[in-house]
């Protein structure tokens, strides 16, 4: 990339080599954007009674912060953390993944295909504008 009269190295952005996390239920693969399943709370791992659609003002209902002696549970692999923790099994194989399509990605852009522009028919030996 050349930026005031400099050239800087630059990497190819690829979207698909990201792990993502979804806020809504807490899977992985895709963001709240576009899921449809129910709302989760992440850090108890059960369904959200809240309506709330911010994650943070959701997550103020959750019975981890409102009930003492309610145990995290992690909507992914079931284990004694939030759903977000690094501790999960499932997190880590997703960033795992992640890591390695970004290491495949390819390095140089594609070049652009080959236009071949033709004038008239080109089964037609007796075409006039060849002429």
């Amino acid at each position: 990339m050349i930026y005031n009269y400099r050239r800087y190295p630059c990497k190819r952005f690829e979207g698909e080599a990201r792990a993502v996390q979804c806020f809504n239920c807490g899977k992985w693969g895709h963001k709240a954007k576009f899921c449809t399943n129910k709302a989760m709370y992440m850090l108890y791992g059960g369904d959200a009674y809240s309506t709330a659609t911010n994650v943070k003002k959701r997550e103020a209902g959750c019975p981890v912060n409102t009930r003492a002696g309610t145990p995290k549970r992690c909507l992914n692999c079931g284990g004694a953390y939030t759903a977000f923790s690094a501790d999960c099994r499932v997190a880590k194989e997703q960033k795992q993944r992640a890591r390695e399509r970004y290491l495949d990605r390819p390095i140089t852009f594609a070049p652009p295909p080959v236009r071949i522009q033709t004038v008239g028919n080109v089964t037609d030996p007796t075409n006039s504008a060849t002429k």
